[in-house]
């Protein structure tokens, strides 16, 4: 992770801004970041789904923390998908927004928590050691 982000982070003055509002992309111009923004969700949501949809497939507990470190690194989407939200509203909307979204992810963390519950217990069936090695 802290190898991959900074040199993606160097890319960001190549990425342009795009709103979703026309008539708002003509008041602000052409600002870095939101393209860049949706690049760093794109990457993580695939990066994060990969690892994800893997987790059955370990066959030994190496392999198992290996998909727990790359699942770590689809840690971008959040924030990059806020930047969005934010960009494509006016400023008088952005705390509406945010707070939409926050409502959003919180309902998301309790589903994920039992999702990735059922995963593990699925993995402590099929390799009941992997308890101990993580």
């Amino acid at each position: 992770m802290f190898l991959i982000f900074p040199r993606i982070l160097s890319l960001r003055p190549y990425f342009h801004r795009k709103f979703l509002h026309r008539e708002r992309a003509s008041e602000v111009g052409n600002t870095t970041s939101s393209q860049f923004d949706v690049v760093v969700a794109f990457l993580s949501l695939l990066v994060e789904a990969t690892a994800v949809s893997m987790f059955g497939l370990a066959k030994n507990p190496v392999q198992l923390v290996m998909l727990f470190a790359l699942q770590v690194l689809g840690s971008g989407n959040i924030p990059a998908l806020q930047s969005i939200a934010v960009a494509s509203v006016d400023h008088t909307e952005s705390g509406l927004v945010l707070s939409g979204l926050q409502i959003v992810v919180s309902i998301a963390e309790v589903e994920s928590t039992i999702g990735m519950g059922a995963i593990l217990s699925a993995t402590i069936v099929r390799m009941p050691w992997v308890m101990f090695v993580v």
